[in-house]
């Protein structure tokens, strides 16, 4: 490893920190020497990742609102509706307005996906 790089201090938000010692004791490098080396704390790692989890979860949550949607759908076109509890037009516009009502959350999520797909390129 090159001793230049490992010596020097890493001035950070004003203050000096000095990771010579640990480098030189803690740490093994295999490979490249003149690969550069990152710092970086925990916690600036958890909500690295946690962000990019929460992208990478919105670009594949628009399915499960479509496969309800497109269940609904097929409900509606199929379903001979039968009074239980409500009457049968009830059962109807409770169903019609779930699926317009889904139709819209999908295509929502959809464009989401699509907007967060185009960031991440």
């Amino acid at each position: 490893m090159n001793s230049n790089i490992i010596n020097q201090s890493i001035t950070s938000g004003g203050s000096n920190l000095d990771f010579s010692e640990v480098i030189n004791k803690n740490i093994t490098v295999y490979g490249d020497p003149n690969v550069n080396m990152l710092f970086i704390t925990e916690d600036k790692l958890k909500l690295l990742l946690t962000k990019k989890f929460n992208k990478i979860k919105l670009k594949f949550f628009w399915t499960t609102p479509l496969g309800v949607f497109i269940t609904l759908l097929i409900s509606d076109v199929t379903n001979q509706f039968k009074d239980f509890i409500f009457k049968k037009e009830t059962w109807q516009v409770i169903f019609c307005f779930s699926t317009i009502i889904l139709f819209f959350i999908s295509i929502y999520f959809i464009v989401e996906a699509l907007k967060y797909s185009v960031i991440a390129r």
